[in-house]
């Protein structure tokens, strides 16, 4: 065994004096490998260090290098590396590697000044122009003096780039040169700035690297960059590490994940090995020192002073042809570490101790520290707002889960809507609105006006949803306009990470995300109906929608019916929906890029103690939301509403269905329409029909055979005799009034969206008031306060409700529904096959409205009198058919969802204040 292997072996096992011995042996027979194991020993000697340091209760002296590392290469070839690479873990981490032997640098460092006894040159190759933007923006973060040196191979961009470093940079001295496009951005490194650059102490090298021949690589080039320019505190610890580490040759970031088997030589080493020669240095095709992969690092001149004085000229590298290997510049990249070794100078990978991707990501642990400009921001938006804006930003808070941001930028031609269950602070910008759908998991309340931006914003053309924990640091415009150039009518961001719906799911099921086991169902429904792998992933956390175009409307019903039925997390259903639907969507930001490293947004930790600091002191502005009056509400003019038609089963209760066809004429229209099912009542129900009928105009009375078909048959025999744009249904022992049938048409005119209505009741389940706990074989019913007519508690109503609010629903009760005939018409009626006596139908009806996209609401205005006969049963068959119901609903819309159907109904925050306020009338009586 090799003195080196033994060294190895003694590390590994712990046993650092030992190895210490064997790499001082190797140093002593061979010198010209002391370079090459300095940061062995040195790394041997910082473990020793940390057990002394444990022991002596203190920190550890700050060393962090590596013996060598045994590596299987893409090729099956094993290589030794020198010292132990360091790899970025694949994914979101704000951890370190365990035992890396990268030096971990504080990203948010404020302790470090830029050390001004250094010289600094930095070499860009700007092969796409467009990149030159983002240098420009890590540039900043250099608060030191520094020269920029700049190629390009299109003599038309020389002007443009000098005009922008004028205009951004004019303090800092810049060279512009064009030269062939040969060697990449090698050859402009070591031939074309070669001179310059040596008149330096240290000189970075970067590039406009885009690796478009690999998507796993897409993010490598932010990846190189912000680990080496991605903060000031950043730049300056590496500048210091530099002025204070004399011996430091080179600083390159740890390696990008999709790198693991391909730090070796690859295709290269014969180019490499006569290169090397070159440069009297030999190379051994079995072992090789860590190199700057991707070519971006910073180093001390002097150790690369061989490679700046080799003499190459351009004519040594051949015309770019898409090379992804083999050729000089290739060759010389891997030579870099190797160079800085034989020249006596030691090589240190590092890595940010926020990871690349994360850069804009602030938890609790990065707080985000608010600039002084966003209180002015939000001062001059207040100022500028223009009236009748067409664009919106909006958001949506339940639970109180978390504060609004404040946006660091602000467009006075936009408004800002939030959505919220609860008062809350509005910033001084926000427009706060309530939230008119409750759900007892309140992630779903927000999901609700994410997904329904055609309903709650139906006055604007384009929709901009952002989560509230995103602040918007720079303007939209630059969105908006490239998603209005792609003609699509929906945009969002590729999600960074995975390409695959089924690889999501996998992964929020792994990470205990989704305990319900409706991830899963939903993936085995979507590999039924066929939907593919790899069709697209995106993160829906900045979304934007055309809400003039005519398919949003059906896309977004989709999504939402999708989060109704399967999972709340929305990106699993989004794609699907789009695939459903026929349609594609626009990508925000490039692959790869998400708002967590986006430095146009900063993307906050979720919940109220996210780790947002505001600056100086300020007054909170708390909005009630209940206070907003919709702005899209009209006022309905019943004088010229559209006929109504209003459908009534009958079978026998006659006096109850006296009452009920009594309180009908005195409510309808002279145009609305009666349509009577007698549903084989006996002859004195039959012959008062009949009668009735005769003497009153607009009534059509139809019969079904002698015996009864059930109500489900019934109830579809009238609907599909319905010629109205509406009509009511209702049950033949209720009592109707005008004001309730008038107050249920408005709200069911209000948007067309809204597919049924139903009121207030007495006896109607969670729509009963005061008190919906069920009753002995029957559900809930509740006796009128005494001295208190039908049409006393829909005056009470009107009093106890909001003027424009009404609550969005899963179930209306069967009772008594406004339908839109349309709705009928898309889904038809009652399933008389799973509900052939009813029981269950109405609940039924109303899943598949809502899942065609319709809203369900309850017009708390209106009061409709139930008086719960036994018109089609008995108490006992009541509770069978209500069981046999139940059962039928479970196998048809699963079980979960019907109990969030009804935890939503039992739990209606503006329901309940019906009840509560109805219960404080009575026992103030």
């Amino acid at each position: 065994m090799s003195n080196l292997k033994k060294a190895n072996a003694f590390f590994s096992n712990g046993n650092f004096a030992r190895a210490l011995e064997e790499y001082n042996r190797i140093i002593r027979i061979t010198p010209a490998l002391e370079r090459v194991l300095s940061f062995n020993i040195n790394y041997c000697l910082s473990k020793v260090d940390g057990e002394n340091a444990a022991r002596e209760n203190r920190q550890p002296n700050e060393r962090s290098f590596s013996v060598s590392y045994r590596e299987t290469d893409m090729h099956g070839k094993e290589i030794d590396l020198f010292p132990k690479p360091c790899y970025e873990k694949n994914g979101y981490s704000l951890e370190v590697e365990i035992d890396s032997p990268c030096q971990l640098i504080e990203y948010s460092s404020i302790y470090t000044n830029f050390p001004d006894d250094l010289s600094i040159g930095i070499q860009l190759h700007l092969y796409y122009i467009d990149i030159l933007e983002d240098y420009l923006h890590f540039f900043k973060n250099i608060s030191g003096k520094f020269t920029l040196y700049i190629s390009l191979i299109d003599h038309s961009k020389k002007s443009y780039v000098e005009e922008i470093l004028s205009e951004k940079f004019p303090n800092i001295p810049a060279k512009v040169k064009v030269f062939e496009n040969r060697g990449r951005d090698i050859s402009h490194f070591v031939v074309g700035f070669a001179e310059e650059l040596k008149t330096h102490d240290v000189i970075g090298h970067f590039h406009s690297k885009r690796s478009p021949h690999n998507f796993a690589k897409a993010d490598w080039r932010r990846q190189l960059v912000t680990s080496l320019m991605g903060s000031t505190g950043l730049v300056n610890r590496l500048m210091t590490l530099f002025s204070e580490n004399p011996q430091l040759g080179m600083i390159f970031p740890s390696y990008h994940h999709s790198l693991k088997g391909q730090i070796s030589w690859g295709t290269n080493f014969e180019i490499a090995k006569q290169t090397a020669n070159q440069l009297g240095i030999e190379i051994a095709e079995n072992e090789m020192v860590l190199f700057p992969a991707g070519s971006m690092f910073w180093a001390r001149t002097k150790a690369l002073l061989p490679l700046l004085n080799a003499g190459f000229s351009y004519s040594d590298f051949p015309p770019e042809d898409s090379q992804i290997d083999g050729t000089l510049a290739h060759a010389i990249e891997r030579l870099f570490g190797k160079i800085v070794h034989f020249n006596g100078y030691d090589i240190l990978q590092t890595k940010p101790d926020k990871q690349y991707n994360l850069i804009k990501y602030f938890p609790k642990k990065y707080p985000y520290l608010e600039t002084p400009q966003t209180a002015d921001s939000i001062a001059k938006y207040k100022r500028e707002k223009k009236t009748n804006n067409k664009i919106v930003v909006f958001t949506a808070l339940s639970g109180g889960y978390e504060d609004l941001p404040r946006h660091a930028h602000l467009d006075p031609s936009f408004d800002y809507v939030a959505f919220c269950d609860r008062p809350i602070d509005s910033q001084g910008f926000w427009e706060v609105r309530p939230m008119d759908f409750w759900h007892p998991d309140c992630v779903r309340m927000a999901r609700r006006i994410k997904t329904n931006p055609h309903i709650y914003l139906k006055e604007y053309e384009i929709a901009i949803w952002i989560d509230a924990n995103v602040i918007i640091e720079q303007p939209l415009l630059p969105y908006i306009n490239k998603f209005l150039e792609s003609k699509c009518e929906v945009a969002s961001i590729h999600h960074p990470i995975r390409n695959c719906v089924y690889h999501e799911a996998k992964a929020i099921i792994e990470a205990k995300k989704d305990v319900s086991g409706r991830a899963d169902r939903q993936m085995k429904f979507y590999r039924e109906q066929g939907y593919p792998e790899y069709n697209g992933l995106t993160e829906t956390n900045l979304m934007m929608s055309k809400l003039d175009s005519p398919n949003i409307s059906r896309l977004m019903n989709r999504w939402w019916s999708e989060i109704v039925k399967f999972s709340h997390r929305d990106q699993l259903s989004f794609n699907y929906s789009l695939w459903v639907e026929g349609m594609s969507w626009h990508r925000l930001m490039p692959d790869k890029v998400s708002l967590r490293d986006n430095f146009d947004f900063a993307y906050l930790g979720h919940g109220r103690n996210s780790g947002y600091i505001i600056r100086g002191e300020r007054q909170p502005n708390v909005v009630n939301p209940l206070s907003y009056e919709s702005k899209g509400v009209r006022a309905v003019d019943f004088s010229m509403d559209t006929n109504l038609d209003i459908v009534i089963c009958v079978h026998n209760a006659l006096d109850e269905v006296k009452r009920c066809l009594d309180s009908v004429l005195k409510s309808r229209r002279k145009r609305d329409r009666i349509i009577i099912v007698d549903d084989g009542s006996a002859n004195d129900t039959a012959s008062f029909l009949e009668n009735f009928a005769s003497k009153n105009k607009r009534v059509l009375l139809l019969r079904n055979s002698e015996a009864a078909e059930g109500y489900c048959k019934a109830a579809n025999r009238g609907m599909e005799a319905v010629e109205s744009e509406f009509f009511l249904l209702l049950n033949s022992d209720t009592i109707l009034t005008k004001r309730a049938l008038d107050h249920m048409k408005s709200t069911i005119l209000r948007d067309k969206n809204i597919g049924i209505v139903g009121p207030m009741s007495n006896a109607a389940s969670t729509q009963s008031i005061p008190n919906i706990a069920n009753t002995e074989n029957q559900t809930a019913v509740n006796n009128l306060p005494n001295g208190v007519t039908v049409d006393g508690m829909n005056a009470l109503c009107e009093k106890w409700s909001h003027n424009t609010l009404m609550p969005s629903v899963p179930l209306v009760h069967g009772f008594c529904q406004l339908i839109r005939k349309s709705l009928f018409d898309r889904i038809g009626g009652f399933d008389e096959v799973a509900f052939p006596q009813g029981y269950g139908e109405e609940n039924d009806f109303c899943l598949r409205a809502a899942d065609a996209g319709f809203d369900l609401k309850i017009c708390t205005k209106a009061f409709v009198y139930h008086e719960k006969s036994a018109s089609y049963s008995d108490d006992e068959r009541r509770n069978e058919l209500m069981k046999r119901g139940s059962q039928n609903l479970k196998k048809k819309h699963n079980e979960d969802r019907l109990y969030q159907a009804i935890k939503a109904m039992e739990g209606h925050y503006l329901l309940e204040e019906m009840r509560s306020k109805a219960n404080a009338y009575i026992q103030d009586r």
